[in-house]
């Protein structure tokens, strides 16, 4: 087995990079395919407030902030979309 073989090996069997992964988006470096994977899924789904732009993982989340943050309630709720 060459190098160049051992290297794909190592990528496409145990999901491990001989040199780190960047993320393109935050900086965050990683050594494993599977970990640069699943971090991904943080940028695809971030929702930023309507109001501020802070970003929030959960709709729920993001909720809770407008309500406390900037005081959401059913009557004025139109103003939010």
């Amino acid at each position: 087995m060459s190098g160049d073989e051992a290297q794909q090996h190592i990528y496409q069997v145990h999901g491990l990079a001989l040199n780190p992964i960047n993320c393109g988006v935050c900086g965050w470096t990683f050594g494993a395919l599977g970990r640069y994977a699943a971090h991904q899924w943080l940028h695809v789904l971030t929702k930023p407030c309507t109001q501020c732009g802070i970003n929030f993982r959960s709709a729920h989340d993001r909720f809770a902030h407008l309500c406390e943050r900037h005081n959401l309630t059913t009557e004025n709720a139109h103003l939010f979309k």
